[in-house]
């Protein structure tokens, strides 16, 4: 028997299945399931020690609106009651406490961007009182519409028994229930689920006033997200793929009721969400956020490296730490122009050319990111680390070991999410190549997306996506096998092999570009290298302090006294390690020492893991600084420790001339660097690519 492809086609592109009432009714039911749930859960979480965050101490703005004050500012520190709730030491705030009078601020960027959500805090504390508790209730509501637009996406593409056991199996992931606590953060997850029901609906439907009111119902709905959380903007992406490339009547067929539909969705949009635009384009950091996804954290998040390569970018998760690296790159470019203020346009124009140089130097590393974080969100249910298993604060010994067994079976499929993938969009791909195209670019693009800063917040909600591209996967095979036909076995295995084809070619494609880009990469990072190695260098006098714990500080006094408010210094220095002087011990650690400072998270200190590789000296070129705010000293380097065994084999210097060297990160010359002048992506033990 064969596939009676013409007929399986057809179901394709008439894809969905009919509703009911009993699927209504099942849809509200979940709702309030999923609300109830986490109205248990979010105590819970907090009980078992979880900090529910999502910067309650801008919410300032939310509390006033609460009390019939306005969105607005206010000096805060002035008011000890309000000081006291926004900082969470009590948890409920009496409207009355407020003073008749008080002086107003602008509103910063933050309250700025998110002054819907603030908005909708305040519309649950006007009819509960203020209180961080009763926030929960906003939380729970997030929750109950995600979950419910989670069954309804997956009912119109799947039967309703499968719709139900993968709506359960996504709402109950340690990984997302973890993240529902964070306010802020979660905000995006139903507006992202409602984009998967328009994809749905933009598939398929066809009739002019539905598809250009379904354009303007998206646009409002996004318009309203973007004011809560940034990255509902990127929504509209996939709906636009969809809508142009991916529906059932092909590509070029009602172009203009298409166009029409997107017209009214960005018209919408920007009505909508105009106070937050005006803020974005007044107080944008996007490009800020983009340098601090490059940062070190982020390197092993994406399980980049393996070997390390010669060099890094700006290393510490810190916004102090990046906006001194880009006031310094921008001050020695451009010595001319006048001091940058973070959080300003300047700024981020200044941020984004940094970003610009670093992507022209390094391509092969920004599509290696991608590849990184496709190759991590498409395993991500399947890879349950210990913090995954169970949600935090939950300790039944019966619901520990439900949820022990979930992990246990998921973890079976553990690295072969991205081969199940793969194949699920060769089994599209027998409907249509072009769904096929389009299902692809779809997922990398969800996928590659959270490279920008791959951190468990911004990616929890990809897990759905896979699990739900392996139901749809599941229902699709279904319908071939009931369009099952002895006439056509010829056509069926034409259309595997074109199906299969194209998705390799697809993959090719990535891989061909990655290789490329590297190609690219190798002759820029040698020259850049070689600029380090030869940039002019005096030697530094430095002084040795011993410590108990073994350790040497050869300190160094680089920076001299600030004239400046605000000001950064720079200095790139040499450190040379020369282990053959020393016996040529295995491996020593390097810190690169900042002093102690308050809070400590404004401590740049880097550690440098070193070990023999030859008989050439190792050279760490590393640029420090000294950041001054409001005429204190905020984060200062004083110098380099190392084991007190390995210090007469250690020589500093500094560099005199950097002007060859459009960026200053940190670089390490070893005896093999040359083989390190690109990143990897660890693919499996002792494998990367």
């Amino acid at each position: 028997m064969a596939v009676d492809m013409r007929g399986a086609s057809q179901a394709f592109r008439n894809i969905g299945t009919p509703w009911s009432r009993l699927d209504v009714g099942l849809l509200a039911g979940i709702a309030l399931a999923a609300f109830l749930f986490a109205r248990w859960y979010v105590p819970v979480y907090r009980a078992g020690g979880g900090a529910p965050a999502f910067y309650q101490v801008e919410f300032g703005p939310a509390v006033m609106l609460a009390c019939g004050r306005g969105f607005v500012n206010g000096d805060y520190p002035a008011v000890p009651a309000v000081a006291a709730f926004l900082h969470q030491q009590v948890d409920t705030l009496r409207c009355e406490d407020l003073p008749s009078a008080f002086r107003v601020r602008p509103l910063d960027p933050l309250q700025g961007v998110t002054r819907y959500l603030m908005g909708a805090v305040s519309l649950v504390w006007r009819a509960t009182g203020v209180s961080w508790r009763s926030a929960d209730i906003l939380i729970s509501v997030f929750m109950a519409v995600t979950v419910a637009a989670a069954f309804a996406t997956l009912r119109m593409v799947c039967g309703r028994s499968l719709s139900l056991f993968i709506t359960l199996l996504w709402a109950c992931s340690a990984r997302h229930l973890q993240n529902v606590p964070h306010l802020r953060d979660y905000s995006k997850t139903p507006f992202f689920m409602v984009t998967l029901i328009a994809m749905g609906l933009a598939f398929s439907e066809r009739r002019s006033k539905r598809l250009i009111g379904l354009g303007a119902i998206f646009g409002a709905i996004q318009g309203i997200g973007f004011g809560m959380r940034t990255d509902v903007v990127l929504n509209f992406v996939p709906f636009f793929l969809v809508l142009f490339a991916g529906a059932a009547d092909g590509l070029l067929r009602n172009l203009r009721l298409k166009l029409t539909c997107a017209a009214a969705a960005m018209a919408v949009f920007v009505a909508v969400s105009y106070p937050v635009v005006r803020t974005y384009a007044r107080d944008s950091s996007l490009w800020h956020i983009v340098l601090l996804g490059l940062s070190a954290p982020y390197d092993e998040n994406l399980n980049i490296g393996f070997p390390r390569p010669a060099y890094s970018f700006p290393y510490v998760y810190n916004d102090s730490y990046v906006e001194g690296v880009v006031r310094a790159y921008w001050n020695r470019l451009h010595p001319g122009d006048g001091p940058l203020v973070m959080l300003t346009p300047p700024y981020d124009r200044a941020c984004r050319e940094y970003f610009v140089r670093v992507l022209h130097t390094f391509p092969g590393d920004m599509l290696t990111r991608g590849v990184a974080s496709v190759v991590s969100v498409l395993n991500l249910p399947f890879a349950l680390p210990a913090e995954h298993e169970v949600p935090t604060g939950v300790s039944n010994p019966t619901l520990v070991r439900l949820w022990q067994s979930r992990a246990s079976s998921m973890r079976t499929f553990d690295g072969a999410g991205p081969v199940l993938i793969s194949a699920a969009t060769a089994v599209v791909g027998l409907y249509g190549l072009r769904y096929a195209c389009v299902a692809f670019i779809v997922l990398w693009f969800w996928a590659a997306l959270p490279a920008v800063e791959f951190q468990g917040r911004h990616i929890f909600q990809f897990e759905f996506v896979v699990l739900a591209a392996l139901a749809f996967t599941l229902t699709l095979s279904w319908r071939l096998v009931a369009h099952l036909r002895p006439e056509s076995s010829r056509e069926a295995v034409v259309r595997t092999l074109k199906s299969v084809a194209t998705v390799a070619a697809l993959l090719t494609v990535v891989g061909a570009a990655v290789t490329v880009a590297r190609a690219i990469q190798l002759p820029r990072v040698r020259a850049l290298l070689a600029a380090y190695t030869n940039a002019p260098r005096v030697p530094l006098e430095a002084s040795s302090i011993p410590f108990a714990d073994g350790q040497v500080r050869l300190a160094a006094d680089l920076f001299h006294a600030s004239k400046l408010r605000n000001d950064v210094q720079e200095v790139l220095i040499q450190a040379e390690f020369d282990f053959a002087q020393c016996g040529n011990p295995p491996a020593i650690v390097a810190t690169f020492r900042y002093e102690e400072t308050d809070p400590p998270s404004q401590n740049f200190s880097r550690q440098v893991p070193l070990e023999y590789l030859g008989a050439a000296p190792t050279r760490v070129f590393l640029p420090v600084y000294s950041v001054t705010r409001d005429w204190k000293t905020e984060s200062r380097f004083v110098g380099l420790d190392v084991p007190s065994t390995f210090v007469r084999c250690v020589r500093l210097s500094r560099v005199t001339d950097s002007s060859a060297l459009a960026l200053l990160i940190p670089v390490t010359i070893e005896p093999d660097w040359q083989r390190k002048l690109y990143q990897r992506v660890r693919l499996d033990r002792g494998l990367g690519y």
